[in-house]
């Protein structure tokens, strides 16, 4: 507790010398982490699948010193496997997984989904095919759902939440037909809250089929019975600029489109115009083969899944058989048409491959997140039993965090994607304690998160209160793809004593974090004695030019001897 208050020539509103929002700020290494201030999680609800999947799970690895901690939300799909010449499975059970750092389940809800994305701050989008083929909103803490009148059967969402409007990907069956098959195609829509179709991308006509590209890697890309031209799997929507990233799998290639007017402003990529460079600076034909999960991370940075899929560079990998996925960052230098990439974290060894699916997400820490191992049919087909991973690696390739979901010859499992999470905002202090000297301003450097990460920068607020009393509050923005936001705060004015301050931010959800910072001024004896000395330097001055005023004053003033002054002229002539 302080024992004196802010000295009042600070006036307390303006103790505050600067509020800066600090883009410097992208490391947290020096920076300490607040806990959070939810007392809530997911409620446990009791499932007979719960018990069978907990026993499928293992943590590998849990640096916790090189991770910042949440929960981990994961669809997943636990299927029977039945023998036969192919073998074939039984889904025997959907639904959203939520476990710990440690592997333990949390919660498990019969969702029936396969992808999602973070709606707010304690509610996600899913694709759920049992609600009709419409999207559903599901709370990640209560399990409530709410169906959107918004058609479903999505292979990628996107959602914007200043204007809450969604993206979709979604397959559409052409009547074209290319060797006896009708051409399968993704179409993107924009639909509000309501249902109301806003905007269409027609795939037919902006990015037509061409059997010459679709030959190209030497074979038909065929997919539930018809030709497979695009296969296209996620999305960035650059919502400031209007425009759309479109990731086509099969041509290993990112489509820029326009909403303005639909048209491909480029392509990156095997089939597209830009020069591609992997690590070293050298051009090659591409840098990822048959890849999912595009993500931007700002600067004109992007993630992606490498499945190592149909890579003309290693013959296993053109039958699915054998290969090394990775996480991928590169850039994308649209002015100079080039791709180059950047940094990577290749698979330790195959039995992390995933020829058909994956996922990979950059954290705040700078940390990336994915999936591995997750064969889908083929575990089915090839009697696989390698497990699906969920491993998180930090920048300099290490693997900090791992689980592995065992499959086996009577059960395999599904799971295309997941999601770190974090109950309240992110808050970290470069420093909460400062003893310092009278006339000292110290400085605060605050480094925060969302809970979840958007394709947008959304609202947030920051106030500094002294025990309930609110002295200062302001406004900033969380920046866009979970981007760190920096913020630096500077006090002057505080008098000699002891100061708890709490910072509290909050998100747009209501949601806060809060931290404390104690301040201990001591008297500055040098300072001190060196503004009684200026103080008595100026006094005495100010008497000195009040008496010398004062004796100029008593000289000039005529004496008074009763008589009336006469003032005497003379006339000239």
């Amino acid at each position: 507790m302080h024992n004196k208050k802010i000295a009042l020539v600070g006036l307390l509103i303006l103790f505050l010398s600067s509020f800066v929002i600090n883009p410097q700020i992208k490391s947290i290494a020096s920076f300490s982490f607040v806990s959070s201030n939810r007392d809530s999680s997911p409620v446990f609800l009791a499932d007979d699948d719960i018990a069978n999947i907990t026993q499928d799970l293992t943590l590998n690895k849990y640096l916790s010193n090189q991770v910042i901690s949440g929960l981990n939300y994961v669809p997943i799909m636990r299927n029977e496997i039945i023998p036969g010449d192919p073998a074939t499975y039984n889904p025997i059970s959907s639904g959203s997984m939520i476990f710990d750092m440690a592997g333990n389940i949390i919660n498990y809800f019969d969702t029936d989904n396969k992808i999602a994305i973070p709606y707010n701050s304690t509610t996600m989008v899913i694709e759920k095919s049992s609600s009709a083929d419409f999207l559903t909103l599901f709370n990640l803490y209560t399990g409530v759902e709410e169906v959107l009148p918004i058609p479903g059967n999505a292979l990628d969402i996107v959602y914007n939440p200043e204007f809450d409007t969604f993206l979709t990907l979604n397959t559409v069956i052409s009547t074209e037909t290319w060797d006896g098959l009708q051409i399968a195609y993704q179409y993107i829509y924009e639909y509000n809250i309501t249902g109301h179709l806003l905007w269409e991308w027609n795939a037919t006509e902006y990015l037509p089929f061409d059997s010459i590209k679709h030959t190209s890697l030497g074979f038909n890309a065929t997919y539930d019975g018809y030709a497979d031209w695009m296969h296209a799997n996620s999305m960035v929507w650059d919502i400031d600029n209007n425009q759309i990233l479109l990731l086509v799998r099969n041509h290993d290639t990112i489509y820029d489109i326009s909403e303005n007017n639909g048209s491909i402003l480029w392509s990156a990529g095997r089939l597209g115009d830009f020069t591609i460079k992997d690590a070293s600076g050298q051009v090659v034909d591409s840098i990822w083969w048959h890849p999912n999960s595009l993500e931007a991370i700002g600067d004109n940075n992007y993630t992606i899944f490498d499945n190592d899929a149909y890579n003309i560079t290693n013959p296993d990998s053109l039958q699915l058989l054998d290969g090394y996925s990775r996480y991928l960052e590169f850039n994308i230098n649209v002015g100079a048409s080039t791709i180059q990439e950047e940094w990577s974290f290749t698979a330790p060894n195959s039995s992390y491959y995933s020829p058909t699916s994956g996922y990979s997400e950059r954290l705040p820490d700078g940390n990336t997140i994915g999936i591995f191992g997750n064969r889908g049919d083929l575990a089915v087909l090839l009697n696989d039993t390698h497990p699906i991973f969920f491993t998180e690696v930090n920048s300099a390739g290490e693997i900090v965090w791992e689980i592995e979901m065992q499959n086996s010859t009577e059960f395999a499992y599904q799971s295309a994607m997941i999601q770190r999470f974090y109950e309240t905002p992110l808050l970290f202090l470069e420093n909460d304690t400062y003893l310092l000297e009278m006339g000292e301003s110290p400085e605060f450097n605050i480094v925060t998160w969302d809970c979840m990460g958007y394709p947008i920068d959304t609202s947030a607020s920051l106030k500094i209160l002294e025990g309930d009393e609110v002295v200062y509050e302001s406004t900033f923005t969380y920046l866009a793809y979970h981007n760190p936001t920096g913020i630096s705060l500077k006090l002057s004015g505080l008098a000699v004593g002891e100061y708890n301050f709490t910072i509290l931010i909050e998100n747009a959800d209501g949601i806060n974090s809060s931290a404390q910072i104690y301040i201990t001024m001591e008297l500055n004896l040098p300072l001190v004695l060196g503004i009684l000395i200026t103080s008595g330097i100026v006094i005495i001055a100010i008497s000195i030019l009040f008496i010398r005023k004062f004796l100029q004053i008593k000289e000039s003033k005529p004496e008074d001897k009763g008589e009336t002054p006469t003032v005497e002229t003379e006339e000239t002539v």
